[in-house]
């Protein structure tokens, strides 16, 4: 999970989990929303263990006819972005807390549309724009060395839109002390692991030789989490991973556990 503030300073989540069952429930004046209960797992340091959280997705509009249309089943993957807002009801004298994800995008860990979301945060009074997108790693990483000594890390997502046309990111993450365990562990990586990344994009412009403009995007990122590793020959399936993994422990060892 991860927690992030739009620019009206609320709470956003990105969450990597699964489908708890197969009922869903619509609600609201016009049964606008469509309710599906969800469980993901949430590392405790303290105890060195995973605990599992559940909250209520709730989709409209658009996606809430998508979700229809899949007929979700209990233990379907999925990355889900949207407000977070929790509530208190009372039953029997016992005071319960109701979580719940307004959801505005979200991926299928095993299917081919990949989360692609532009959204604005604030910071001191600035906003920003920030890009969340899931998509495979399309090669091997690429590291070089700036003249100022710095170290940079180079590589591309290819990401689906659903329409039969593959978007290409060209990612930049700079080493740095906080993130040692990050960085080791993406020199790991294969291609054709499905990724979740975040971070500050920009367009690079250029005119090319025959005098036309050309353009790309280049994403800062902030953070990576595993979605999912490529199918194993064996048994043709996906090994998805554990999106809470907290990779400072791993920094300074080679020892990924993978």
């Amino acid at each position: 999970m991860l927690l992030r503030k739009n620019a009206d300073g609320k709470e956003m989540r990105v969450i990597k989990g699964g489908f708890t069952n197969n009922e869903q429930a619509c609600g609201g004046k016009e049964k606008q929303y469509l309710f599906k209960n969800f469980a993901y797992g949430v590392w405790n340091k303290d105890t060195g263990e995973e605990e599992s959280q559940y909250v209520t997705l709730a989709f409209e509009g658009k996606l809430r006819d998508m979700v229809l249309k899949l007929d979700l089943k209990k233990g379907d993957q999925a990355v889900v972005f949207g407000e977070y807002s929790e509530s208190e009801v009372e039953k029997d004298g016992k005071k319960y807390t109701n979580k719940y994800l307004a959801v505005s995008q979200f991926s299928l860990v095993n299917s081919n549309y990949d989360l692609c979301h532009y959204f604005k945060t604030n910071s001191n009074g600035t906003e920003y724009t920030n890009l969340m997108l899931t998509g495979r790693l399309a090669g091997e990483v690429e590291i070089r060395t700036t003249t100022t000594g710095k170290e940079v890390m180079n590589f591309t997502i290819a990401s689906n839109s659903g329409k039969d046309k593959t978007r290409w990111t060209r990612c930049t993450l700079w080493k740095s002390d906080l993130n040692e365990g990050l960085w080791n562990m993406m020199q790991k990586l294969q291609k054709g692991v499905k990724l979740y990344v975040d971070g500050s994009p920009r367009q690079n412009t250029w005119t090319a030789q025959d005098g036309t403009e050309k353009s790309s995007e280049e994403l800062s990122v902030f953070n990576v989490r595993v979605v999912a590793f490529p199918k194993k020959k064996d048994s043709g399936q996906e090994t998805v991973n554990d999106f809470e993994t907290d990779f400072s422990e791993f920094a300074g060892t080679d020892n990924i556990p993978f």
